[in-house]
C-alpha cells in the first residue's frame, strides 16, 4: 500500500483556527508545557503543576503556537486547546482535515498539518511460488503551497488501518468456477420451452418452476413444480387381443382417436443440507403417472391402472450452486401397490466466463415426459447475492406421452392399452431471480 502525503495549511488567529498565527517577542513566549496524551485526555504539566484536558479524540502529537496547543488526532483532524488561562487550560475548537492528520510544524509563522491519503487495491497474485523478498516500503509526502514548494518531509505516520481504506477501493471479484455460497436468500426460477410435435399438427409447452429459500446456516427449503406441461392434439391408439366379430365371421382390432390433449404434473416440498460444493435434499409431494408400471419393474397391474400418485424426491449437487457444477433430481412413486420410478433429471453447468455458463440439461421418466437439450446462461444483473437476475436460453428436445395399459383380473385376462405420444423440436428460456 502506498501513501501519498499532503499538507494543508492551519493559520490561527486570536478568535481560533483559521487567521495567521501572529510573531511573540522572545521575551514573552510562556514557557514551554510538557504534553503527555492518556486516550482522549491530554494531560499539560507546566511550572510544576499538571491540568487535564478532555480533547475528545487520540492524540498522536501536539505543537505550541503562542496560547495555543494544536494536537493532531489522525482521522478526527486537529484539535486546538486554549492556554491563555494556565490554571484552566480548554479544548477551544476543532478542524477536520480530507484524510489522516499525522503531525504538524511551523513554517513562515504559520501552522502546518501533515495529511496522509491512502490508495489501496485489491492482491492478485497471478503465479503460486516462493515469496520474493521485498525492500520496505517507502512512504513519499509533499507539501503543496500556493507559492512555492516544501522539501519531502520524513515519514512519520503509522499505518493506517483497515477499517480507514477508503469505501471505493475495488473488491475481488468471487471465482467463476467456486463462488461462496450465498445465505439469507431467496430464490425464484421458473423454466420453460415449447416444442412441435412430430407426426401431427400440434404441439406442447414443458416446464418447471420453484421458489427456494437458503438460510444462513447451511440448510435450503424448497418448493418445485417438476414438471408441469400440456400438449395436443393427441392421437390415442387403443388396442386389445382380436375379438370375434359376431355375424361377420372377423375379428375387432386396434382403434384410433384423435382430439383432446394429455398433460403431466409435478409438485413437491424439498428440505436439504446446502454447503459451497454439496447439496442433498429429501422431499415429498405427488406426480401424474402417465406410463404403466411393470415394463421390467414388475408385473403389469390388474384392472385399471392409477393415473396419479404420492412421490419421494432425492435432490443433490455436487460444486458451487454458481459455478461448475452437477445437479441430479430423481422421484420414486407409489401407484399399483408398488413404487417405482417416477422421474430422473440431471443438468452440468460449466462457466466460461464471469457472467456466462454453459448449461446441458435431460431426463425424463414415467411421470409422462422427456427433454434435452443445451443452452446459455448470463448473469444480467448482480453476482449471486440478494438483487441477481440471470437469463437461460436452449434449445433441444422435448416431448409428452402417455402410454396406460389395464387388464381384465378375470379370464381370459385380456390386456387393453392406449397409448400417445407427442414429441419434438423445442426451444425456451429462463429466469432467475434473487431476494
Amino acid at each position: 500500500m502506498k501513501k501519498g502525503l499532503g499538507l494543508a495549511l492551519l493559520g490561527l488567529a486570536a478568535t481560533g483556527i483559521g487567521s495567521r498565527a501572529s510573531a511573540q517577542p522572545a521575551h514573552d513566549a510562556p514557557a514551554e508545557p510538557e504534553t503527555a496524551f492518556e486516550g482522549h485526555l491530554l494531560r499539560i504539566t507546566a511550572s510544576g503543576s499538571s491540568r487535564v484536558v478532555d480533547i475528545g479524540c487520540t492524540g498522536r502529537s501536539a505543537l505550541r503556537n503562542g496560547n495555543k496547543l494544536l494536537v493532531v488526532c489522525g482521522t478526527e483532524g486537529v484539535v486546538e486547546v486554549d492556554l491563555s488561562d494556565p490554571n484552566s487550560p480548554r479544548r477551544a475548537g476543532a478542524m477536520h482535515v480530507d484524510g489522516d492528520a499525522t503531525g504538524l510544524f511551523l513554517r513562515d509563522g504559520s501552522v502546518w498539518v501533515e495529511v496522509a491519503h491512502v490508495d489501496a487495491r485489491p492482491v492478485r497474485i497471478e503465479t503460486p511460488g516462493p515469496l520474493p523478498v521485498l525492500p520496505r516500503a517507502t512512504q513519499e509526502r509533499t507539501v503543496t503551497t500556493p507559492n512555492d514548494t516544501l522539501p519531502r518531509l520524513p515519514p512519520s505516520a503509522p499505518a493506517a488501518a483497515p477499517e480507514n481504506l477508503p469505501g471505493d477501493a475495488p473488491k475481488e471479484s468471487p471465482s467463476m468456477i467456486a463462488p461462496p455460497r450465498r445465505g439469507d436468500l431467496w430464490e425464484l426460477a421458473l423454466a420453460t420451452g415449447a416444442f412441435v410435435a412430430f407426426g401431427t399438427l400440434g404441439g406442447g409447452v414443458l416446464g418447471s418452476a420453484s421458489v427456494a429459500y437458503r438460510f444462513e446456516s447451511p440448510f435450503v427449503l424448497r418448493a418445485a413444480m417438476t414438471p408441469f406441461g400440456i400438449a395436443g392434439p393427441s392421437t390415442t391408439t387403443s388396442s386389445s387381443p382380436p375379438v370375434p366379430l359376431g355375424g361377420s365371421g372377423g375379428f375387432s382390432g386396434p382403434s384410433t382417436s384423435k382430439g383432446g390433449t394429455i398433460t403431466v404434473f409435478g409438485a413437491h416440498l424439498l428440505l436439504g443440507l446446502d454447503t459451497q460444493f454439496v447439496e442433498v435434499g429429501l422431499g415429498l409431494g405427488g406426480a401424474t403417472v402417465n406410463q404403466t408400471f411393470g415394463n421390467g419393474f414388475g408385473p403389469s397391474p390388474r384392472g385399471t391402472p392409477d393415473t396419479g400418485a404420492v412421490s419421494v424426491v432425492e435432490a443433490a449437487r455436487i460444486g458451487a450452486r454458481d459455478g461448475l457444477a452437477l445437479n441430479v433430481e430423481s422421484s420414486a412413486v407409489a401407484a399399483n401397490s408398488q413404487f417405482d420410478l417416477g422421474y430422473f433429471v440431471t443438468s452440468v453447468q460449466i462457466p466460461v466466463s464471469k457472467t456466462a455458463m454453459l448449461v446441458l440439461r435431460g431426463g425424463g421418466g414415467r411421470v409422462g415426459f422427456a427433454y434435452g437439450d443445451i443452452g446459455v446462461r448470463v448473469l444480467v444483473r448482480g453476482e449471486g447475492g440478494k438483487g441477481t437476475v440471470a437469463l437461460t436460453g436452449f434449445a433441444g428436445g422435448a416431448g409428452i406421452m402417455v402410454n396406460l395399459c389395464s387388464s381384465n383380473p378375470d379370464p381370459p385376462f385380456a390386456t387393453s392399452c392406449n397409448s400417445s405420444n407427442l414429441s419434438g423440436p423445442a426451444l425456451g428460456g429462463a429466469v432467475e431471480w434473487r431476494l
